[in-house]
């Protein structure tokens, strides 16, 4: 057997094998005494009959595809221990001359380990932002805070317009049926809302309370729902209230209903702390993020592509399932972002390269560090989420041993815990 090895690429090598005549021959009459012995040859017991004359009845490509199946394992094996190969996943065989009499010539594409050659990840420059909160920064949070907490009170008006919330039911029909499962009740229309699809509040502008008005729509072929997709249909919309609405003042009253403090300079200081904290979180997320597209794009790193087809495929079998759960399908996915699957195909390969680059330097220092992840840390990660979740712990590790997502768990710390380490070791600069 003769074995020649060529590097074709980065991760992905040629391994060319030759396999002697006589061995092939060997296994050829091997096959063919095995085959023969099953076929029965007019005249003759099975098995029995001169070759001559067998080979007439016995399939040739049977025999041939036998022998091959046979001859390419074997010495294929003993040819990766020979140039001392490992495989990463499975290879590509190409036959590349088989005769009898002749030599058996075959070409294996193997993709090998990733290869990476890290960069030097300690003492690295990163910024970060500057906490500082204002207040105006503070007087926008409390005017959000008031605005979530608008009541809506019944108004002093007869038809509905600008400046109220009309209470509605919305009724659908296709013609003379009735689509009850798709129409609703009590629905609030602000009438100031300008981009409402379809337009109900101007639909309703004028009416009186109990008036009925009708709206006819016609949904677009490519309407998510099935039963309403190219229809034309039409909205019965009746108004049952005319509400205004009623922002909070902003006071200690107001400061005492929303939170736990005794006034409204507590609740300032609260809502200053809050968004102190926030941004302080924004900022590390900012430096770890900034640490880790430094690392990875200054070091060398290949992986077969068989890593990202099966990355690929992994996301969008989880896409798949998460759109099942919404009751929806990959076309109507498609149609909201207003691309075709070719396109978000490539996105999701250039995702799986990012995630598979990140994920190998990542590893790669973590097995230079020494970095690994103990039970007790685990433990720990599960009481720090029962704590904030205000369950038991047990019930946090049974809800992940259910899901058999522990080791995701594992190794959300095991990279957190290398991220750790850059940040340790970076150079940061407040901005």
């Amino acid at each position: 057997m003769q074995v020649t090895l060529e590097q074709v690429e980065p991760c992905i090598v040629a391994v060319t094998v030759e396999v002697d005549a006589e061995a092939v021959q060997q296994t050829i009459d091997r096959v063919f005494k095995e085959v023969a012995g099953k076929v029965a040859v007019p005249g003759f017991r099975k098995g029995k009959a001169p070759r001559s004359i067998l080979e007439r009845f016995v399939d040739q490509d049977a025999v041939r595809e036998r022998a091959i199946s046979q001859l390419v394992p074997e010495h294929f094996a003993q040819a990766l221990r020979e140039k001392g190969v490992e495989p990463f996943a499975p290879p590509e065989v190409s036959i590349e001359s088989f005769e009898v009499g002749q030599p058996l010539r075959f070409t294996a594409t193997v993709p090998t380990r990733p290869e990476v050659r890290l960069c030097d990840y300690r003492d690295l420059p990163v910024r970060r932002r500057r906490v500082e909160i204002s207040d105006a920064d503070v007087d926008l949070e409390l005017d959000l805070l008031r605005r979530r907490h608008t009541e809506l009170v019944d108004a002093d008006a007869e038809v509905a317009g600008s400046g109220l919330v009309a209470i509605v039911d919305l009724d659908l029909y296709r013609g003379e049926r009735h689509l009850k499962k798709r129409s609703q009740t009590d629905v609030a229309l602000d009438m100031d809302q300008t981009d409402m699809v379809p337009a109900f509040n101007v639909a309703i502008e004028g009416a009186r309370i109990g008036e009925t008005r009708e709206m006819p729509v016609h949904f677009p072929d490519d309407f998510q729902d099935p039963v309403l997709a190219g229809k034309d249909v039409t909205f019965k919309i009746t108004v049952k209230a005319l509400k205004t609405k009623q922002v909070p003042e902003l006071n200690d009253e107001f400061a005492q209903k929303v939170s736990d403090v005794a006034d409204l300079a507590a609740l300032r200081d609260q809502i200053r702390q809050q968004l102190e904290e926030s941004a302080r979180e924004v900022a590390e997320r900012e430096v770890r993020d900034q640490l880790v597209e430094q690392v990875v794009s200054r070091s060398e790193v290949h992986f077969p592509e068989v890593l990202v087809q099966e990355q690929t495929a992994e996301m969008l079998r989880r896409q798949a399932s998460e759109l099942e759960r919404q009751n929806l399908t990959i076309d109507d996915f498609l149609r909201s972002r207003e691309i075709d699957f070719p396109t978000y195909e490539r996105e999701l390969r250039e995702d799986a390269r990012r995630r598979i680059r990140t994920q190998l330097v990542l590893e790669q220092i973590a097995e230079q560090e020494k970095i690994e992840v103990t039970d007790e840390e685990i433990d720990q990660e599960i009481e720090r989420m029962a704590s904030s979740a205000g369950v038991s712990s047990s019930a946090i590790r049974a809800a992940f041993e259910k899901q058999n997502s522990l080791a995701g768990l594992r190794t959300s710390i095991f990279f957190r815990k290398v991220v750790d380490l850059l940040v340790q070791s970076a150079r940061i600069v407040e901005e």
